[in-house]
């Protein structure tokens, strides 16, 4: 019976990746895929699927114990309630007093109700991303890599609010300020003051930057710094769920990269892998080392690259998440945007081609286009622009599309989560036709 339980519970760990937290009930993310997320190498041992799994476990004494315990159950006489004393009045066992004490069943104990218990635990927390949600999630970048940063009583008010919503995917950086100040230490802070809420958030963490600067090293040694550095500045008041390489160091391949995170995984440093700024080749190696928690491309109706590029497809394909950030266009898509001056100083948008002067006239034709649909809707170009990515979400040929839009005060927050209804059909076709014929001009970056 348990070494049943067991491999059901086991069989189901496979089905279900990637997983996350789940805390009462609801947990936030998961693949529509019905493909089975882990893949065994040809000749893999149980041994090592478990120990792919984060799982450390003595497969013989495990397997010995479980012979022994059928053994025992085989041999035992059955007993409703208890054992019989000389009287013939039944008195309750060992196991009846734990049970009726517990208000459940007795475990029993030993390698076989460890084992279970484990694969229970791998099950809620080994990997990062399971149930979907239609919620929309948030990232924090902006609440300290900011010209002007929120105060922490506003930055607390908001991280609040998204969690008051459902948004309890989030997603932060080493790079997102300085090493003194970025996401981590705002969250140490925040954790401090609520530590209540550290398992009710699913925790996703870029780093393996050279400190300091916006250029990766995908050394060994530096991302185990990274992971280090970002465990220590947020010193065990929140674990991280899902860490990933801000961007794939060109010096060392994906496979160097992933390999060296899935053993962070086994060491219990960070439970899932992420991947960021990647292309569909990319993915497809990566998974072929580690389950791949989520991939984080820009995709908004600003930048619709991963669709045409093969990359959505490939997640699609795998059944991996697509992180979807600066889903509103880094802000263009709200309307709030009709020309470079309208950003502030010291904002990193003034250096993007697709924001300067020349090119951003040309580029607003699309968002006033998006208006004239978000007028007849009663809603904001920034909600149907959201609305438009939550629709297409595993759509035939298309992953979970996880959208992430940043938000640096309640108000901001509630209206990116609230009254983002999905879009129909025609609505959609609508979208289509402004896409094919105002298309946005201009890198994404700045040429170096």
């Amino acid at each position: 019976m348990y070494f049943i339980s067991a491999l059901v519970i086991f069989a189901s760990i496979v089905e279900a990746l990637p997983i996350a937290p789940a805390n009462d009930g609801a947990v936030i993310l998961r693949t529509r895929s019905p493909r089975p997320r882990i893949i065994p190498e040809p000749n893999s041992s149980l041994s090592d699927i478990l120990s792919d799994l984060g799982i450390n476990v003595n497969v013989e004494a495990l397997r010995d114990a479980i012979k022994n315990d059928i053994a025992d159950k085989l041999n035992k006489p059955k007993s409703k309630s208890g054992s019989n004393d000389n009287a013939g009045n039944i008195t309750p066992t060992a196991s009846n007093t734990t049970a009726s004490t517990t208000h459940g069943p007795a475990k029993t104990p030993g390698p076989v109700q460890d084992f279970m218990d484990t694969l229970k635990l791998a099950s809620l927390r080994q990997f990062p991303l399971r149930k979907r949600t239609d919620k929309i999630t948030i990232a924090i970048a902006g609440l300290t890599w900011n010209p002007t940063p929120p105060s922490d009583e506003v930055a607390f008010e908001t991280l609040n609010t998204a969690l008051k919503l459902g948004a309890n995917f989030w997603n932060g950086g080493e790079l997102y300020g300085t090493p003194e100040s970025n996401s981590l230490h705002l969250l140490n802070r925040y954790f401090t003051k609520y530590p209540e809420n550290a398992d009710k958030v699913v925790l996703s963490i870029k780093g393996g930057l050279k400190p300091g600067r916006l250029e990766p090293d995908g050394s060994e040694e530096n991302i185990r710094r990274s992971v280090d550095e970002c465990l220590r500045v947020l010193d065990g008041k929140k674990s991280i769920d899902i860490f990933e390489c801000a961007r794939q160091d060109p010096n060392t391949t994906v496979e160097q990269t992933v390999s060296i995170l899935a053993q962070l995984v086994k060491e219990g440093k960070i439970k899932g892998v992420g991947l960021s700024e990647v292309d569909a080749q990319t993915v497809r190696r990566a998974a072929k080392i580690h389950p791949i928690a989520g991939v984080e491309v820009e995709l908004s109706l600003w930048d619709t690259h991963v669709l045409e590029d093969g990359t959505a497809a490939a997640c699609a394909e795998l059944g991996i998440p697509l992180i979807a950030y600066s889903p509103l266009g880094r802000g263009v898509l709200t309307g709030s945007i009709s020309k470079l001056t309208d950003i502030p100083e010291g904002d990193f948008r003034r250096l993007l081609p697709k924001y300067q002067d020349e090119t951003l006239q040309n580029n607003l034709k699309l968002v006033h286009e998006v208006k004239k649909i978000a007028e007849k809707k009663s809603l904001t170009p920034g909600q149907i622009a959201l609305s438009w990515l939550k629709t297409l979400s595993a759509k035939p040929g298309l992953p979970t599309i996880i959208p992430i839009p940043g938000g640096t005060t309640s108000d901001k927050v509630t209206q990116n989560t609230e009254n983002v209804p999905e879009l129909d059909d025609a609505e959609l076709k609508e979208l289509d036709r402004i896409l094919q014929e105002h298309k946005v001009i201009g890198a994404r970056y700045p040429q170096h």
